[in-house]
């Protein structure tokens, strides 16, 4: 096979409206990595709720979490690669956050912290089926640099948030939209992209011979990236434009798609 590694991502993409993995794809991905091929997921989940998708797909390829902050090895159970938030940014964001009614979600040490659960995080809390640890007050809870930090919110509280915090720390700042009322606060370098080509010398397997799919803009990194990337038919614009592909069909089947054609080495164009 010409693709050797091929990374979707999962809401949207890989899985079903009901999130749910279709049999067709989970006997696709069998037969792929049958074939020699490394299937594996690049998400903004952390470990514990991407960990299910991988248990039911039955693959042992690394996975991308946190959006990229982290690949997860399967086999050792441990980080392969790692970006932290610095902590002062970090505090900075959590405090200005206030101003802007948006609640905050903390990852560290593979775990989901809060200040309470709100309507808005009980919502997101049953949608990823993660727990999430109330510590009430994440500043003072702090004490060392996190993974990453999730704001959900009104989107048009967005853009002035991200102004006054780029005004008030003076420091680049690496926001990413994983949903349209997700804000997400991920470490200078760290994206889908960087970590799909991370993966890729991990597994020896040259970014050409690489497929990534997705349909948000937090994929457009890795589907820059990959020697092909792909946007499912149901993908927002952004991914539409930066895609050597776009699927006829809509999320999983349109996955189904391209593992299809991987297999059988007919010309993705």
């Amino acid at each position: 096979m010409k693709y050797k590694l091929i990374v979707s991502d999962i809401d949207g993409t890989l899985i079903s409206k009901d999130g749910k993995i279709s049999k067709k794809t989970k006997q696709l991905v069998k037969e792929y990595t049958n074939k020699g091929g490394n299937f594996s997921i690049a998400t903004g989940r952390i470990e514990a709720t991407s960990m299910p998708f991988v248990n039911e797909l039955d693959i042992n390829t690394p996975i991308i979490v946190y959006n990229g902050s982290a690949i997860y090895d399967i086999n050792s159970q441990s980080r392969v690669y790692e970006l932290k938030l610095e902590m002062h940014l970090a505090k900075t964001a959590l405090k200005i956050c206030r101003n802007y009614s948006l609640d905050p979600i903390l990852y560290q040490d593979k775990i989901a912290y809060i200040n309470k659960l709100s309507p808005s995080i009980k919502k997101h809390v049953e949608k990823e089926k993660v727990g999430c640890t109330e510590v009430g007050n994440l500043i003072t809870f702090l004490e060392k640099d996190p993974i990453k930090i999730l704001f959900i919110g009104d989107p048009s509280k967005f853009k002035p948030f991200t102004e006054h915090l780029s005004k008030e720390t003076n420091k680049k700042l690496n926001l990413i939209n994983s949903e349209i009322n997700y804000l997400e606060l991920l470490p200078n370098g760290a994206s889908k992209g960087n970590a799909l080509r991370e993966l890729s010398k991990f597994l020896r397997i040259p970014i050409e011979e690489t497929i990534a799919i997705g349909d948000e803009r937090n994929d457009v990194s890795m589907i820059k990236t990959a020697g092909i990337g792909v946007a499912v038919k149901n993908a927002t614009i952004e991914p539409k434009t930066h895609a050597n592909y776009i699927t006829d069909e809509d999320s999983y089947k349109g996955v189904e798609e391209i593992l299809y054609k991987a297999i059988n080495d007919i010309e993705i164009i």
